[in-house]
């Protein structure tokens, strides 16, 4: 389940494997059903809405060789980063300066704790840790911007790793070389077209219904090395994070006229 649509999953690869390390991998993007054993114990059953089936089976009865198969036919992953093995923190602190008693304790009521507070609460009990995942929608303004750059200068100054979140419809006409002719563009049930979406699909969950977003145009190669050399670039050189998390792809409309 997903956090903003009741609907929606954030399984974003249908690959399954059994406890005989026999695998399925399902190579569609479309709306499934899977049926994991619930009607009949012993099998396994996929429908694909709007769609032809496309997968594949992995004949074995070694889990490895699931791995190896099914890692020989869409890619290889490159070897991550030592530091991304590591402990890291997720804090939700919109002000990036919110601050409580040291008193609290996080781990009884860790949402009140701010990410400072969260930093000095991990170090006090000598747990280890390797870097900050902030949650900090409201940083494109010139405080916000100061904030995050003094927040990630703090961690970076204990030798911990920073990133941050970024939300998928939140394009800012703020942020250098932007454009609306960026934007995905729809037609509005009175005829004109406009880049405000309505979430509407499980929004109710977050209070926000019918809170128009906009999306980039991911067809439009402009629109993609915008997002690329300005915004995520000017985070990681001008900001300085080390990575950047995507989040509530879960309330893209289902159908989007790419």
């Amino acid at each position: 389940d997903s956090y903003s649509n009741p609907t929606a999953c954030y399984l974003a690869v249908p690959m399954m494997s059994s406890s005989r390390g026999s695998g399925i991998y399902v190579n569609r993007y479309e709306y499934m059903t899977l049926d994991l054993g619930n009607r009949v114990s012993d099998r396994w059953s996929a429908v694909v809405t709007g769609s032809v089936m496309d997968c594949y089976v992995f004949a074995t009865d070694r889990i490895s060789d699931v791995l190896y198969g099914y890692s020989a036919l869409t890619g290889f992953a490159g070897q991550p980063a030592e530091w991304t093995y590591g402990m890291l923190i997720c804090r939700y602190d919109p002000e990036l300066t919110e601050k409580w008693s040291v008193d609290i304790d996080p781990f009884e009521d860790g949402r009140n704790l701010g990410v400072y507070d969260m930093i000095a609460k991990m170090e006090s009990y000598d747990l280890p840790w390797s870097g900050i995942l902030a949650e900090a929608y409201n940083f494109v303004s010139s405080k916000g911007l100061r904030d995050l750059r003094e927040l990630c200068d703090y961690v970076h100054s204990l030798g911990k790793k920073f990133l941050v979140y970024v939300p998928l419809g939140g394009v800012n006409p703020s942020m250098p070389g932007y454009s609306a002719s960026y934007l995905l563009q729809q037609v509005q049930p009175d005829g004109r077209t406009s880049a405000d979406f309505l979430a509407t699909v499980g929004a109710s969950s977050v209070g926000k219904e019918n809170m128009p977003r906009r999306y980039l145009d991911l067809t439009n190669p402009d629109a993609t090395k915008w997002f690329f050399e300005y915004y995520l670039e000017f985070l990681l050189s001008d900001v300085g994070v080390d990575g950047c998390k995507i989040d509530f792809c879960e309330q893209i409309p289902e159908n989007l006229p790419f």
